[in-house]
């Protein structure tokens, strides 16, 4: 064996060994929440609006307490308005009208982020493997009347529909004269600098809304959604990192979703790709190689930003076996093909279409620069000049084999593809750069048949391309385009997806189960804070 692949004998051990340790460094990082209480700001209707984002707008009907004066009786329905979108736990309270109510109070609750989920009466019929019981809805008995009833789980949401179904035929009347939200985060809002003046409206409110999304994310762990899935997932965990060192600056939670994706690694120590914090920690089982790789860069980050560089000396071995791993499907030609045919899978984004050999290939060498930095940072020589001379064999195979040079375009797979996503990720990779990697985002950009991002996952790293390539004015443009259209259209926190073409794109076959606060939508404060001000 050469040298320098000697660095990697013994390192699948060394993680197998150190990995319950690792869990219990996550678990002695549970950050503190902070909470705080919110009550409704309006009554308001929903109506059905073809103008509206998928449909509806929500107009005021009242004040909440015009509806808490109101007595309440069977098949009577009202929407809350909370104003924002909080995560959190749910209190409402109750009186009597004079009479003691003889039997229980039946009520549906339906937690909406957006008017469309509770608009809908029901949720609609869907083709989807996604389990329907993310819909936020509760059927509730309420006993005891004068009194308070607490909901146990928490929610993610803006309104708040109430729906009386069953009441007592002989002594039924109540009102509802109080409902309050316990909103909980582990972002604490002073941390956050404020924006300099000179800096345009527009980019503050889209910073403002971004915030709001990674601080509702932001819970005893980085979770890719409050609403929707409820945890740790790598690739939005990365993204997360970036926008929470600029921002927030929470590093005891980064170290400990770190330590959790490290120690809930699979037996052949591979980091795992999302987990479970609850009732004990646990992984998923699921392996997306590219969310592997991006483990990579966001300790780096971390250590960077916290100065804790004692974790990248604990974590060493780890990132010893994701490079191996991520090595291993590379073929003779420094090339990574067809990831399903080998029972791989890679995510990169949610198009359906798009071939990803291009992308990882690019990916590993983003993760293997990542990689070396580390290297050097400890003093691991001969570690460091053996991944930087495979980023640059690989730089080497994918201008070689990938480079259409009539094109002027990277192509990727048997169809030879041209993709946004293949042409950012040989520039993140520095596969090429200066004038050429401007001119293949220009050309990819301006070419109507190339495959464009199917949501704000992939559209981050157009993003992180044009401004490493320095095409400052179109990085801004394309944040103020995109997700400047979400916030025109009304949205509080940034959306899974999005297609300004298709208010009811979902992965799921069903807008009503999309998450509507997620993870690796918020970082344009990221972009904002590091290059525009």
């Amino acid at each position: 064996m050469p040298v320098s692949k000697s660095i990697f004998n013994g390192a699948r051990e060394q993680v197998l060994a150190q990995r319950k340790s690792w869990v219990e460094t996550a678990q002695a990082s549970i950050p503190p929440l902070y909470e705080k209480e919110y009550a409704p700001v309006a009554l308001v209707s929903a109506v059905r609006d073809s103008k509206g984002f998928q449909g509806w707008r929500m107009d005021k009907a009242g004040t909440p307490a015009d509806y808490y004066q109101q007595v309440r009786k069977e098949g009577d329905s009202a929407i809350l308005d909370f104003g924002t979108h909080l995560v959190g736990t749910l209190r409402l309270s109750f009186s009597d009208n004079g009479r003691h109510i003889d039997a229980p109070v039946k009520l549906r609750l339906v937690l909406g982020e957006m008017p469309a989920e509770v608009g809908e009466d029901v949720l609609l019929p869907c083709d989807t493997k996604l389990s329907r019981s993310w819909y936020q809805e509760e059927i509730v008995h309420v006993d005891v009347i004068p009194g308070v009833f607490e909901l146990p789980r928490r929610y993610a949401f803006r309104y708040l529909r109430i729906d009386v179904l069953t009441v007592s035929g002989y002594s039924g009347e109540f009102r509802i004269d109080g409902v309050t939200c316990k909103a909980v985060t582990s972002g604490d809002e002073a941390a956050v600098a404020a924006l300099p003046s000179s800096l345009s409206q527009e980019l503050k409110d889209i910073d403002a809304v971004a915030l709001r999304t990674l601080r509702n994310c932001m819970q005893t762990v980085l979770e890719d959604g409050p609403k929707r899935d409820r945890r740790l997932w790598l690739g939005d965990f990365y993204l997360q990192a970036q926008a929470n060192h600029a921002s927030f600056r929470n590093n005891q939670l980064i170290k400990r979703c770190l330590y959790l994706l490290g120690g809930l690694c699979s037996e052949q120590g591979i980091a795992a790709t999302n987990c479970y914090e609850n009732p004990e920690p646990a992984g998923s089982g699921l392996c997306a190689l590219d969310y592997v790789a991006l483990y990579i860069p966001t300790l780096r980050d971390y250590c960077e930003a916290s100065g804790d560089w004692e974790s990248a000396r604990e974590l060493w071995p780890l990132i010893l076996v994701q490079i191996e791993k991520l090595l291993s499907v590379v073929d003779a030609d420094g090339i990574f093909r067809d990831p399903e045919g080998k029972g791989i899978w890679v995510f990169v984004d949610w198009h359906t279409k798009l071939n990803k050999e291009v992308s990882f290939l690019g990916i590993l060498i983003f993760a293997l620069e990542a990689a070396a930095e580390l290297a050097d940072r400890l003093g691991e020589k001969t570690a460091s000049a053996f991944f930087t001379g495979e980023a640059e064999r690989l730089r080497g195979a994918a201008r070689k084999h990938l480079f259409d040079s009539a094109a002027g375009l990277f192509i990727s797979g048997p169809d030879r593809q041209i993709s946004w996503s293949s042409q950012a990720w040989m520039v993140l990779s520095k596969t090429v750069t200066g004038a050429e990697a401007q001119a293949v985002m220009r050309r990819a950009m301006d070419l109507p048949s190339a495959i464009r991002p199917a949501g704000p996952y992939l559209y981050h790293y157009i993003v992180e391309a044009l401004f490493r390539c320095g095409l400052r004015d179109e990085a801004e443009k394309l944040i103020c385009n995109y997700w400047g259209d979400m916030v025109r259209r009304g949205a509080d926190c940034f959306w899974e997806v999005y297609d300004p073409a298709d208010d009811f794109l979902s992965p799921y076959n069903s807008h009503q189960l999309n998450s509507y606060c997620h993870a690796w939508s918020c970082t344009p404060t990221y972009f904002i804070r590091n290059y525009l001000v």
